[in-house]
């Protein structure tokens, strides 16, 4: 009986490779994708070194938390020479699960790829900190999702442009309703600090972007592209982006923007300009 109960124990911690593990902690080397299905954490440091076109992390069932606990995950792009178009990974993928939670403290660096990828729904990605990415921060095309208080720089070094810092796309049945709140994104290379749809193929509406600061990026600060309508854009900060701060490729009024600290907008957008003096991209909503 013994014998028996200490096997049980033991397929109980499964070895965390390939495949569904009854994962609670998280190993410091990941060189095959692992699957978690239960809460799991980080303890440590942690270095991932899966094949191209693979995950570190997966999610494997709906309704689990992953914390990063304070650590690091480092993949193996140490600079943006490093960055190849056969060798894109994904960190954390959410693998279409619903109600999941990737919760910071925690950084992500150095992959050749995308940092976080949110494919399911009601799912949420707190108080990580990302960069040096070759392709792009945190990705989302599921409805529902909240991204809140993350910092991103150096998100797009791949150097193509088709990285975004935070991009939020409809690919799925015309997904859409996020919120992106409280995020600081700056230096992102090629990418912008927000992009919504990718044109009307993928289009994303009813996207709530409030309270975020999304300056000094290459190319825009918030960027929401033709057939992505019924977004909101309120209290933000896009300063100093360079080709532009904040750019609508709808008509006006497809899109609202309310009290944005900004000095560039065109296409749909428009920028209010407040008091710079007394300016807050956190201050709090009326609603």
């Amino acid at each position: 009986m013994k014998n028996l109960t200490k096997l049980a124990v033991l397929m109980g911690f499964a070895v965390l490779g390939g495949g569904a593990a009854q994962a609670t902690t998280i190993p410091s080397t990941i060189n095959t994708t692992i699957t978690i299905t239960t809460d799991s954490k980080l303890t440590g440091p942690v270095t991932c070194t899966v094949p191209a076109g693979t995950a570190c992390i997966k999610f494997g069932a709906n309704n689990i938390t992953l914390k990063l606990n304070g650590f690091s995950i480092t993949g193996t792009a140490a600079s943006p020479a490093s960055c190849t178009p056969l060798g894109f990974v994904t960190v954390i993928d959410t693998n279409s699960k619903n109600n999941v939670v990737i919760r910071g403290p925690g950084l992500i660096t150095q992959f050749n790829g995308t940092g976080i990828n949110v494919s399911g729904n009601n799912s949420s990605v707190e108080g990580v900190a990302i960069t040096s990415m070759c392709l792009g921060a945190i990705f989302v095309s599921g409805s529902y999702n909240e991204i809140e208080g993350n910092s991103i720089s150096r998100a797009e070094e791949f150097g193509t442009g088709i990285g975004q810092a935070i991009f939020i796309s409809g690919a799925e049945k015309n997904n859409g309703h996020n919120r992106i709140l409280h995020n600081e994104v700056g230096e992102t290379g090629s990418g912008s600090g927000i992009s919504v749809g990718a044109t009307q193929v993928n289009p994303s509406p009813g996207n709530l972007i409030e309270e975020n600061n999304f300056s000094g990026n290459s190319f825009i600060g918030i960027f929401i592209d033709s057939g992505s309508a019924g977004n909101v854009a309120r209290h933000n900060q896009a300063l100093g982006n360079l080709n532009g701060d904040i750019v609508d490729n709808n008509a006006a009024g497809a899109n609202t923007y309310d009290n944005n600290l900004c000095q560039t907008a065109s296409g749909g957008a428009s920028c209010q300009t407040p008091d710079i003096a007394g300016h807050s991209n956190f201050e709090p909503s009326d609603e």
